[in-house]
């Protein structure tokens, strides 16, 4: 048995790499920062314009017009003007399966998992994360083994933290936290 799965390694492993890729991206975001506690409900009308860079690897099956990516992408805002000050940056891990309906063009949808750095008048807030998504398409290009890609996703990331942290009067004892709008990427990938 052992031997079988060492000959079956020998001969998909070459064909399980030349799938792999993996690089950096940047990343600009067009989003909302929308905080709930109870009755309670803030949600800026203006979008607000963060940017970030954040690193990303890809398996995409030989002949196959699907694929998987995962990322993490390190995003950074200016602090949000209004009646109650704050800065809202999530920093998500993301997951996405793709379908690839051309050689050089993909749907794509998945979830994210989102690192927390929220100041409510300058006071840093622990926020724990919760799963979001987002979906949209995007386009490759390949130039041997260096891969340029780029893609425009619709997403939602999720938090909640002790309501006690908040400085506005609330029956509940947690506040949830959202990001939401439009992310755009465009990086480089190496190998596959």
């Amino acid at each position: 048995m052992i031997r079988v799965l060492v000959i079956l390694l020998v001969l998909t492993g070459p064909v399980f790499a030349q799938g792999l890729s993996y690089g950096v991206h940047a990343c600009g975001s067009w989003l909302k920062s929308d905080f709930e506690a109870g009755a309670f409900s803030y949600e800026p009308e203006d979008y607000e314009t963060i940017y970030g860079l954040g690193v990303d690897g890809m398996f995409k099956p030989m002949l196959l017009p699907i694929g998987v990516e995962a990322g993490f992408t390190y995003l950074s805002s200016s602090e949000i003007e209004g009646e109650t000050p704050f800065k809202a940056n999530g920093h998500p891990f993301y997951i996405n399966g793709k379908y690839y309906f051309t050689p050089f063009t993909f749907v794509g949808a998945g979830l994210n998992y989102t690192f927390w750095n929220v100041e409510i008048e300058g006071n840093d807030v622990d926020v724990d994360g919760k799963i979001g998504f987002q979906f949209g398409v995007g386009a490759e290009f390949s130039l041997s083994s260096l891969k340029l890609h780029g893609s425009a996703f619709y997403f939602i990331q999720n938090g909640k933290f002790a309501v006690e942290d908040f400085p506005i009067a609330v029956d509940d004892d947690e506040a949830d936290v959202q990001l939401k709008g439009l992310q755009i990427r465009a990086g480089v990938r190496f190998g596959g």
